[in-house]
């Protein structure tokens, strides 16, 4: 670890960032799109295809 060299700054890819951020955003839509299928479904506007048991 003595040959460790950290650095005095950090520095980070702004196209690498936004990259992380788009593929976590399609955890964040999911979750209220299938909120909202399930209250169609449940309203009776959507039919339920198939139940898994």
């Amino acid at each position: 670890l003595s040959l460790y060299d950290e650095g005095d700054t950090g520095s980070f890819k702004p196209r690498l960032l936004l990259t992380t951020l788009l593929d976590g955003l399609v955890f964040l839509v999911a979750l209220p799109a299938f909120e909202l299928i399930d209250g169609a479904q449940q309203s009776g506007v959507l039919p339920v295809l198939f139940r898994l048991p």
